[in-house]
This record gives structure tokens, C-alpha cells and sequence, in this order.
């Protein structure tokens, strides 16, 4: 008789396997809710940004499964908080300046290049035409034309990297500017 009332564990006494959620996460939780609240579930933002499925996946570095994973329980907010966190301040962003859409930091977004093969074919194909050209002018040296081409190309390379430098410095100036605005 001992036995069995030793053995019969009220469903009270099994501990569950929920975490405990600390008051970080709770905290967390809290400004998630102020987010959704004040700007919608994934989805209203998503559409609020005027961005599809891709590009909002693009413009957030994820994967797009995690958004569908996300997205699939409107009752719950399954992503992670600093999701809702960078979707607001794009949103507000977007508020303060109309202009900077978020379009400006998906031309960041890698994008597959030309395939370093057909960059070498033109190459040879444009090389041989010039050859062609300047050995029956004789006016230059094809190896000076090729020397000079290749420092074009350097500068032209250069110039990028310049330009990709100085747009992401103002960007985030930008950012920054409209953040302190914003919260001071």
C-alpha cells in the first residue's frame, strides 16, 4: 500500500521541461509586444517597408525559411527580438527620411557577378581586335595598349572601392544622425 502511494505521482510533482524565462527575456518579451503593438506582427512591417519576402530576408541577413518559420504562427512572436528591433528602427527611419527606403542598404546585398571565364574570353576578344587594328596603323605598340588598359582597369577598380567606402561612411552617418535625432 506504501508502495503505491509512493508510486503514484500526481502530475504536480513531475517537473516540466519549460525554462524559466530570466528577466532579460522577459524584458526582451516586453519591448517585442511594444513593437508589434505599435507597428504590426513580421508581416505588416514587412508590407509597411514595401518589401517582399526575399528582400526583407536580404535586408535582415537571413535565411528564407527562418522567415517563414517566423511568420507561420501569427499568435506567437517566434522571431528572435532583434528582429523587431531592426524592423523598427527601419520603419522609423523610413519615417524620419522618406528617402533613405530600404533599397538603399539592400545595394549592399552581394549580387553574382559575370563569371570570371567570359570576363577573360572578352578580354582576349577585344585584345585581339585592338591588336588587329594597331598592327596595321603601326601607330603604337599592342604591349604599351595592354599596359595602359590594365591601369585603367586598376583605377576603374580603385574608383569602386572608393565609392563603395564613402557610401556606406555616409549611410551610416545618416543612421546615426537620425538615431540621436530620434532618441534624444
Amino acid at each position: 500500500m506504501e508502495f503505491e502511494r509512493l508510486t503514484d505521482l500526481s502530475s504536480d510533482l513531475i517537473p516540466t521541461k519549460e525554462r524559466i524565462p530570466s528577466s532579460l527575456r522577459m524584458k526582451y518579451s516586453a519591448e517585442v509586444q511594444l513593437i508589434i503593438n505599435k507597428w504590426g506582427d513580421l508581416e505588416q512591417m514587412r508590407k509597411t517597408l514595401g518589401l517582399s519576402q526575399r528582400k526583407i530576408c536580404q535586408l535582415l541577413l537571413v535565411d528564407p525559411s527562418a522567415w517563414t518559420r517566423w511568420t507561420r504562427n501569427l499568435e506567437s512572436a517566434d522571431a528572435p527580438p532583434h528582429i523587431f528591433r531592426a524592423l523598427s528602427w527601419y520603419l522609423l527611419l523610413l519615417d524620419k527620411s522618406p528617402e533613405l527606403s530600404p533599397y538603399v542598404f539592400l545595394q549592399t546585398v552581394a549580387r553574382p557577378q559575370i563569371p570570371q571565364v567570359e570576363i577573360q574570353k572578352a578580354t582576349e576578344q577585344i585584345s585581339q581586335s585592338i591588336k588587329n587594328t594597331i598592327s596595321t596603323q603601326n601607330e603604337m605598340k599592342y604591349e604599351d595598349l595592354v599596359c595602359k588598359l590594365q591601369q585603367v582597369q586598376r583605377t576603374n577598380h580603385q574608383q569602386r572601392l572608393w565609392l563603395l567606402a564613402i557610401s556606406s561612411v555616409m549611410i551610416i552617418t545618416i543612421v546615426i544622425g537620425t538615431f540621436l535625432k530620434v532618441f534624444s
